[in-house]
């Protein structure tokens, strides 16, 4: 019995230093800056957000911050395990929650690939007074999403920008390796089709991880953050056989061996 209650005891004072320390955090944040950009990555990082993506945003913006929320490795084939994935959304709301929920000051995302489909499936469960804007690069995101629901319901004034890119397969592989429409392209390659004037698709000739050069950030993305300004991408031209290319990924099955020789096929013919 003794040993019980000093194990609790320990651990309720760990509990305690934990919490002292998140709320020295975002004290600290709430002071020092006027807004923080959340960063939330793809399947193929552990959480350090690229250094140019930092070092732009902070050059360029005044009193402003941007920070990295992990959620730990998790790769397509586990990302569609319902199980799995509701296991990393409970631990990064376990992490993130009280910092990001006692900020006083405007409150960002930027979402790649894989973190797209987190920020979907986290951001009803989050109670953010002062969200200003989402950026969606790389989004696997379903075009059946309900934005207004999810994200505007209680957040009427926020702003979700999609990245799309046309070199950016990506998402069609994601989304050709999935059952019951888990994964979706759309959003990626043709855009939104959410109806919502807070909902604006930009098209771009880039590919998956092309929207962390420093020349995109400071373009497309200092602006949004600096100004509320959307900048469009005047050097976009749209390209046919991408296009059809990302649709023919996305329509056949992966899982399938036969899929696997003709999307091969496929990719050879295009690039000969």
């Amino acid at each position: 019995m003794g040993d019980s209650v000093k194990k609790a005891s320990e651990a309720f004072a760990l509990d305690a230093k934990i919490m002292a320390e998140i709320n020295n955090s975002h004290n600290s944040i709430n002071s020092l800056f006027n807004h923080v950009i959340f960063f939330i990555h793809g399947v193929e990082n552990d959480g350090t957000i690229p250094n140019t993506l930092v070092k732009s945003l902070e050059k360029n913006l005044s009193n402003c911050i941007v920070k990295p929320l992990s959620y730990g490795s998790l790769y397509y084939p586990n990302c569609i395990s319902s199980n799995k994935r509701k296991k990393v959304i409970s631990r990064f709301l376990r992490d993130n929650r009280v910092v990001i929920e006692n900020l006083n000051i405007k409150v960002s995302f930027i979402c790649h690939s894989c973190g797209t489909q987190i920020f979907s499936e986290i951001i009803s469960n989050l109670r953010i007074p002062f969200l200003k804007h989402v950026i969606f690069c790389g989004s696997i995101v379903n075009r059946r999403y309900d934005f207004n629901k999810n994200i505007f319901s209680s957040n009427k004034n926020a702003q979700l920008i999609n990245e799309c890119g046309s070199k950016d397969y990506i998402p069609s592989i994601a989304a050709s390796i999935t059952h019951k429409n888990l994964f979706d392209s759309s959003g990626s390659s043709k855009g939104f089709t959410s109806g919502l004037s807070n909902v604006i698709d930009r098209h771009h000739n880039c590919g998956h991880n092309d929207f962390f050069k420093e020349e995109f950030i400071e373009r497309f993305w200092v602006p949004i953050f600096e100004s509320n300004h959307i900048v469009y991408d005047s050097d976009y031209k749209p390209n046919r056989k991408r296009a059809i290319l990302q649709k023919w990924i996305e329509r056949i099955n992966l899982h399938r061996s036969w899929s696997i020789i003709l999307l091969v096929a496929t990719l050879i013919i295009y690039f000969y």
